[in-house]
């Protein structure tokens, strides 16, 4: 391919990517994968790494534009450019990204965006609509996803608060946050361990 040639690369071998089977994840994809809520974008993130590697086994970089799950299977658009200086990291289990790897963390793998937001569609309705308004509203967000129900044993409350009212609270708060199609639990957030734990108390008293 080209400079500037677009490509779409599909996975569903998801239970290799998604932590089910980290060995084969390792002997495939070069990669540790991860599990529990961060598993899917996790997932992308490894499989752009892979992409980024091969790419530059033949001089080139690349640049993601739509990256996303749904359903069963995995799928990153990616534009090819000069090759670049990117280098893959790891993400723990606090969602911290780390040089080198570390208990339980995934990598190494792609940390920079994956989502261009002006490419995400915005003309659509129903449940394609919404899935492409949280696409957009998560494509400037950090990586990795943190889960409400971990945020809610944290903070020691009982029920969990819904979703939207967790990101609203954190977003009131000065906070990037938004839900994700990676997942139905996830939050992504620049927000503190403290400051997730102040939100999903106010979000349980809406």
């Amino acid at each position: 391919m080209n400079d500037n040639g677009i490509l779409g690369v599909s996975a569903t071998d998801t239970a290799v990517l998604c932590g089910a089977k980290p060995s084969v994840c390792m002997k495939r994809y070069g990669a540790k994968s991860m599990r529990k809520v961060a598993a899917k974008e996790m997932g992308v993130r490894i499989m752009l790494s892979k992409i980024h590697s091969i790419a530059s086994e033949i001089g080139k970089g690349i640049q993601p534009l739509l990256c996303y799950s749904e359903g069963h299977h995995l799928r990153v658009f990616v534009r090819l450019t000069k090759k670049s200086n990117v280098k893959l990291k790891w993400i723990n289990t606090n969602m911290e990204i780390v040089e080198k790897e570390e208990r339980d963390a995934g990598g190494p793998l792609w940390i920079e965006k994956i989502i261009e937001k002006e490419l995400v569609p915005s003309n659509c309705d129903g449940r394609l609509g919404k899935f492409f308004e949280t696409l957009s509203e998560e494509a400037d967000g950090p990586p990795g996803l943190y889960d409400v129900n971990d945020i809610a044993r944290i903070a020691e409350i009982g029920q969990t608060p819904q979703r939207n009212k967790i990101v609203k609270c954190l977003n009131e708060l000065g906070h990037f946050a938004s839900s994700s199609v990676f997942s139905p639990l996830g939050i992504k957030t620049t927000a503190s361990e403290i400051e997730r734990t102040e939100a999903i108390k106010l979000a349980q008293s809406l």
